[in-house]
């Protein structure tokens, strides 16, 4: 059987184009094998956001959460069930997960739009406009300029004076009080 995978890439399948590429237990081992590396690196949130769409049901989605390789147990389930990598690929994208995308996109670059980000869309204008109003503050009657109350006890302008202990060490010499020579 000949390989017709893409360029570089070893990837059987019938090559980069608009079909629907590789299945996923198609791809490399050492490829799957950097991708799920990456994937567990993920914090919790963002890695239960991906796996919760490749697994149908929640108990299987814990057990494989638990174990020691979480991704590629999702993964392995997912490609018994002929995931591709097509749809992979799309499902990094919309969850904007996209060093994993460009990861897997390098390999079989057929199948993968630029990992660009879609453009944000338009800020509408505020259905309301908030200007601020100019307040007064109140101010002084003239007279007599005030004075600063007394300050508290215990606050430094009115506490004692505490001594500063010598840090541990030799003690300093004793000053001479022989004139210099």
């Amino acid at each position: 059987m000949a390989r017709r995978g893409p360029g570089p890439g070893p990837g059987p399948g019938p090559g980069p184009g608009p079909g629907p590429g590789p299945f996923l237990h198609e791809v490399p081992a050492w490829l799957m094998c950097n991708f799920c590396r990456l994937m567990d690196a993920l914090n919790r949130s963002d890695w239960e956001r991906f796996a919760s769409r490749l697994v149908p049901e929640q108990g299987e989605l814990r057990l494989a959460a638990a174990g020691p390789g979480p991704t590629a147990a999702v993964l392995w389930g997912w490609a018994q069930r002929n995931g591709r990598l097509r749809e992979l690929l799309e499902l990094l994208r919309g969850l904007h997960l996209l060093r994993a995308h460009d990861l897997l996109a390098a390999w079989y670059p057929g199948l993968a739009s630029p990992s660009e980000p879609p453009p944000l869309p338009p800020l509408d204008p505020p259905a309301f406009s908030v200007t601020p109003s100019p307040r007064l503050l109140p101010t002084a009657p003239p007279g007599p300029p005030q004075t600063r109350s007394p300050p508290l006890p215990g606050t430094p302008e009115t506490a004692p004076p505490r001594a500063i202990p010598a840090p541990p060490g030799p003690p300093p010499p004793a000053p001479s009080s022989a004139p210099p020579a």
